[in-house]
């Protein structure tokens, strides 16, 4: 991968990748990033002392299809938090909660959430967000209720879609 340095998409689909490499840190130039039903990858990938001051470009992470998902990639997250503007998380049904250093997302405009069941909540500090316009969540049936319930969390955000597909009629609100 270090080779690699103009890079600007990577997308893995249907493969039998378990982990990124390491060595993904060296693609500074790398603007989007989808990881598609992919089911054995790992994506969480430890800070380590050489690289806390790493800085990448992703713009938009998509990830879709990962039943296994558990955490979401620190290291290439949370070193794209300044640049960061589109974050898509769809089908995984092991996710059961953001992390907090969501927060730091200082770029991040548009956040769609579909088909995590076991999400339950967004992450505390959401609310420092100023920059996201548009939340988006669709059949995330506990994670639509705690939005209901808590609308202080999104409250700055100037469009809340929520969407229940699967139920009887279609539930779409803006707040």
């Amino acid at each position: 991968m270090q080779g690699l340095k103009s890079l600007r998409t990577l997308y893995l689909r249907s493969s039998s990748v378990i982990s990124l490499p390491d060595t993904i840190k060296y693609l500074t130039k790398l603007e989007m990033l989808l990881v598609w039903s992919c089911p054995k990858i790992n994506l969480k990938m430890e800070l380590q002392g050489e690289v806390r001051e790493l800085r990448l470009s992703l713009k938009k992470f998509i990830i879709v299809d990962l039943e296994s998902l558990v955490d979401l990639p620190q290291l290439l997250l949370q070193a794209s938090a300044n640049t960061l503007i589109y974050m898509r998380i769809e089908g995984c049904g092991n996710l059961e909660a953001l992390p907090e250093w969501l927060q730091n997302f200082t770029a991040l405009e548009k956040l769609e959430i579909t088909r995590c069941f076991r999400l339950s909540s967004l992450p505390e500090g959401i609310e420092r967000l100023t920059s996201l316009k548009e939340l988006k969540i669709t059949d995330c049936p506990a994670l639509i209720e705690s939005c209901r319930n808590d609308e202080s969390k999104i409250a700055h955000i100037p469009v809340v879609h929520r969407y229940l597909k699967n139920a009887s009629f279609l539930q779409s609100h803006l707040w």
